[in-house]
């Protein structure tokens, strides 16, 4: 793929990201600098401690009651674990569903350690044996 050819000849995401803006969209170069600077004002926080594999997700605050849209709840930002090295133990001794259920796990109880909620996610439960985590159950909330 080009992009990755690219990247390992030593440019960077945000210039490959100006090029394709001025390349592909026939931005002038003021337009695309904009952009990309709006982008990393938006999707960057330099100062949220992201490791690889986690993600920035603007959740529900806890502190919301029911009955509230999405639009008009008070909103935190929350880090989430997506990619961690255990999720290919769990993937390998107990399958792909398994290994998304382990996910979904991991993520809402990140969030729920940060005061705040996934919408529309399921919640797990599980239960500990001998042999691991076995899932039991979920409820949608």
């Amino acid at each position: 793929m080009n992009d990755i050819y690219v990247l390992k000849n030593g440019m960077t995401k945000e210039q490959m990201f100006r090029l394709r803006l001025i390349n592909g969209f026939n931005f002038s170069p003021i337009v695309a600098d904009a952009i990309v600077d709006l982008s990393k004002d938006f999707f960057q926080n330099d100062n949220s401690g992201i490791c690889y594999g986690q993600i920035l997700y603007l959740a529900i605050s806890d502190a919301e009651g029911p009955g509230k849209s999405i639009l008009d709840s008070k909103h935190v930002e929350v880090v989430l674990t997506l990619d961690a090295p255990e999720d290919m133990d769990v993937y390998e001794k107990f399958g792909l569903s398994a290994y998304r259920q382990h996910i979904l796990l991991r993520i809402t109880q990140e969030a729920r350690d940060q005061n705040a909620l996934l919408t529309g996610v399921y919640t797990f439960r599980q239960k500990m044996t001998s042999s691991g985590l076995i899932f039991v159950g979920y409820k949608k909330y």
